[in-house]
């Protein structure tokens, strides 16, 4: 049983990951496909160029939270069941390559950053935070 939660939980957190907030966000408002404009592709700094700052904060905080809740769910889970306490870790990896490697694009997607970001923080809130900041 241990083991199909580890992969069942790494499995769904490239599913989350590979959510194109950005595409989804350009395509719902602007009706076109944001990797045919500017810089092509689907991040939040891409996202700005197209639908303006609102855009932009948008597509960040989505691709964040995108990262974060996982993570803190992985954590959840590993303490309340006693399972590998490295289930965190690789749920992070496994949401920024989906975020990186969408199976919604075509195994192409953006950069990371913000689901990064977001996963850093999850996993230790402290460091995150320093990140930022410097």
């Amino acid at each position: 049983m241990e083991y199909g939660i580890i992969i069942g939980s790494i499995f769904a957190a490239y599913i989350i990951g590979s959510i194109p907030t950005g595409y989804i966000l350009v395509k719902l408002v602007k009706r076109i496909d944001i990797r045919t404009v500017a810089s092509g592709s689907t991040g939040a700094t891409n996202v700005k160029r197209v639908l303006g700052l609102k855009g932009f904060i948008t597509t960040m905080l989505l691709d964040a939270f995108k990262g974060f809740i996982p993570v803190v769910a992985a954590k959840i889970i590993a303490v309340k069941l006693g399972i590998f306490s490295g289930l965190a870790p690789l749920v992070a990896l496994a949401v920024l390559l989906g975020h990186s490697k969408s199976i919604f694009l075509n195994f192409t997607g953006g950069k990371s950053v913000a689901s990064g970001g977001g996963t850093i923080i999850g996993l230790n809130w402290q460091v995150g935070l320093l990140g930022f900041a410097i």
